[in-house]
């Protein structure tokens, strides 16, 4: 497949519109666009996931809105009424980041019920911006959960993952072992310990000082990213994207344009909604 190098600033841009024209609201347009890069940049896939996925985001975007019910501790539990992830998440994260920042014990946020896990890598990272560690836990293969703890340390922004699988003290546990503190879980009543399709994110202030690389060295099965690089790697020499897709989000661009007569639309290259909107 062919491949085309953009420059990250040139994606969040068009990203920005390609969203408008898919019915993302203005008001989250702009973080949305930016966690769509990121995730790229951290994952890879999540352009193409616009392009053929086009229908059902659409849909997710007509969705009901999200509810969210609080617990007694603080957190609580996020309805996503079938939304995309991209949508929900940064909701979710400003309010984990939010609840973190001003208590004394982490803080539990429950996802159900979300279309799919697009820009999750992205999300977490703004949070790890923001220096609040984020373990993010969800469904994995054979019974296991899959993990990713992303924070900002003394390194720069750097992230863990891994598979695991144990009772809510266990979750906690490694939250400890992640941010070399002591953990006290808070008793919201959703287990972390499931096999649905729910996504937990765990919030906690992370220690600048408290690195994650020596951790993943030491432990069997654990993989370390280096976010901070990956990022000033992909802002210094762009970001390598199938031509396909890129054409794409560029499509959806256009989508947006209104012009004021039809010489206008046709020197601007406008062309009609996909049937699909």
């Amino acid at each position: 497949m062919k491949q085309t190098s953009a420059a990250m600033s040139e994606i969040i841009r068009v990203a920005w519109w390609s969203l408008r024209a898919l019915g993302c609201p203005a008001g989250a347009v702009e973080r949305m666009a930016k966690v769509l890069a990121f995730s790229e940049v951290l994952e890879g896939g999540c352009v193409s996931a616009l392009r053929r996925d086009e229908a059902s985001l659409i849909a997710t975007f007509k969705a009901a809105a999200p509810r969210f019910t609080p617990a007694n501790t603080g957190g609580g539990i996020i309805e996503a009424s079938g939304r995309s992830l991209l949508d929900v998440g940064t909701r979710a994260i400003d309010l984990l980041t939010g609840l973190a920042k001003h208590g004394n014990q982490p803080v539990q946020i429950r996802i159900n019920d979300a279309s799919d896990r697009l820009g999750l890598s992205g999300a977490c990272t703004l949070a790890a911006r923001r220096g609040v560690g984020v373990l993010a836990i969800m469904p994995g293969e054979s019974g296991h959960r899959a993990w990713h703890y992303y924070a900002g340390t003394g390194s720069g922004l750097e992230s863990v993952s891994g598979v695991a699988h144990g009772g809510d003290d266990a979750w906690f546990d490694l939250l400890g072992q992640l941010t070399g503190t002591d953990i006290e879980p808070p008793r919201s009543g959703a287990s972390l310990d499931n096999d649905g399709a729910s996504i937990d994110l765990l919030g906690v202030v992370h220690r600048a000082g408290n690195e994650l690389r020596g951790y993943a060295g030491q432990t069997t099965g654990v993989v370390w990213t280096d976010v901070e690089g990956a990022l000033q790697a992909a802002y210094s020499n762009g970001v390598m994207i199938a031509t396909g897709d890129l054409k794409f989000l560029y499509e959806l661009e256009t989508r947006t344009w209104a012009p004021s007569s039809e010489r206008s639309r046709m020197q601007a290259g406008f062309s009609a909604p996909s049937p699909a909107a």
